[in-house]
């Protein structure tokens, strides 16, 4: 795997491709505060993070943080953790992020969700619920067996939908979900608070053919593919790609560096892994990488390509 930066030239191909399929990506904890259109990151200047233990595979993503809070008076606010937006299509295979869990000094804690309809940047979420319609399920659209909200819907409702481009003609959602799990915390003076998060991730997918030179390149460049893995990409026909994304960069949000960062990357047996990171991986076993860095201040986000062998889809 390569250790590099991300350089400023992308192809214009990839980029289609992450705005179409890679969807996934998760953040760490910011401060936050309640504006006018809803939850806002801030930054927290007298409380640092200590030390940051972050887990990720397919199947889990753990992070423990350990926070200190610098100055002599308790430090209380609000605590925001984004996910990314989704669809109706992501929804299909279940709805994303039902089972986050926040545990604060190894106890579970309630938290709260700030839950919009986004269509083109702009939040509906005020008329959604105005007609009893609800968000973060598409009004019941991806369960299993869906109800079509639409057709109880008055004639006045469903013109109103349409026009706004937040339905098709045949009612079929065309919303994004966009969700900010929050909860109000207190970091005691001149002391130690651990925060934990656990859940499942949701993951994207993608393939290509590597006849198609410029798809080849382009995915090699985006994710920093090294010199092995691209003479194995060019033995096969077809690659298949899943995707796991976290943001890092929203500890700058806190005081100073992360003091200690830890990080582990699991994949399995049949599967390659490739990403662009500003810090030394090493291969701990054969289904594990490995990093330690002191005083880190990331630089980019993860953004973790799992590369499946053709005998391991």
């Amino acid at each position: 795997m390569k250790i590099r930066k991300n350089k400023s030239a992308v192809f214009v191909l990839l980029i289609c491709w992450l705005l179409v399929v890679i969807k996934i990506v998760f953040a760490n904890d910011s401060g936050a505060e309640m504006g006018a259109s809803g939850l806002q990151l801030k930054k927290i200047e007298n409380v640092s993070v200590e030390m940051e233990d972050l887990y990720i595979s397919q199947k889990k993503i753990e992070v423990a943080y350990l926070f200190k809070n610098h100055s002599d008076k308790d430090i209380t606010t609000e605590i925001a953790f984004p996910v990314p937006e989704y669809t109706t299509e992501d929804a299909q295979r279940g709805l994303p992020f039902d089972d986050f869990v926040i545990e604060v000094n190894g106890e579970k804690i309630k938290h709260n969700s700030e839950i919009k309809a986004l269509l083109h940047g702009k939040d509906y979420s005020v008329i959604l619920r105005k007609m009893g319609i609800s968000i973060h399920d598409f009004g019941g659209f991806s369960e299993p067996q869906y109800r079509n909200f639409y057709q109880d819907l008055s004639e006045k409702n469903k013109k109103v939908l349409r026009n706004k481009g937040l339905v098709d003609d045949d009612g079929y959602p065309s919303w994004r979900v966009s969700i900010k799990y929050h909860w109000t915390q207190t970091f005691p003076a001149k002391s130690t608070t651990a925060i934990k998060h656990t859940y499942t991730p949701w993951w994207g997918y993608f393939y290509f053919s590597t006849d198609q030179t410029a798809d080849k390149n382009a995915f090699i460049e985006r994710a920093c593919v090294n010199a092995d893995i691209a003479r194995w990409i060019s033995n096969q026909s077809q690659v298949y790609v899943n995707t796991v994304a976290y943001i890092l960069t929203t500890a700058r949000n806190w005081r100073g560096p992360i003091k200690e960062f830890h990080l582990v990357i699991e994949k399995k047996d049949h599967q390659l892994v490739s990403l662009c990171f500003d810090g030394k991986l090493n291969k701990i076993s054969d289904t594990q990488y490995e990093s330690y860095i002191k005083d880190y201040i990331p630089k980019q986000n993860l953004m973790i390509y799992y590369l499946l062998r053709s005998s391991g889809r």
